[in-house]
């Protein structure tokens, strides 16, 4: 039974650096590190089993916003198999953080209803495998 969802979407300036360094002619080991000085969140959280007319229950999905800041850094390591194919494995890091609100005005039914604060994080991490083929 779907009882919960949430969409959100998040935007954002990114200013940062990135360098490589190649060693033993064939390796190479690349770093970035980004601040994100400016996030913005745009979000729709819908309680499905709530839906309906009575008093107390949504008419539809509850509005969520909030700007905030964050980190994304990234590494790698790779190595140059022949002139044209290389293969690499890396690690990745991000972390966003937004202060806003869940605007319940309209959409509780019956009800008066006003925005709550609500503070959004996320933290997304993996590590990855790649290969490219230059020409």
């Amino acid at each position: 039974v779907l009882a919960i969802t949430e969409e959100a979407n998040f935007h954002s300036v990114r200013l940062g650096i990135a360098t490589e360094v190649k060693f033993f002619d064939r390796f190479k080991l690349s770093a970035e590190a980004a601040w994100l000085p400016l996030v913005k969140l745009k979000s729709e959280d819908t309680h499905w089993l709530r839906l309906g007319g009575q008093a107390g229950d949504f008419s539809g999905p509850i509005p969520q916003g909030g700007s905030g800041s964050g980190v994304q850094l990234e590494g790698g390591l790779s190595f140059q198999a022949t002139r044209h194919f290389s293969i690499g494995v890396g690690a990745r890091y991000w972390q966003l953080e937004t202060k806003g609100t869940a605007d319940f005005a309209g959409v509780v039914v019956g009800l008066p209803a006003t925005s709550q604060p609500v503070t959004f994080t996320t933290e997304r991490y993996g590590v990855f495998v790649q290969g490219a083929y230059r020409m």
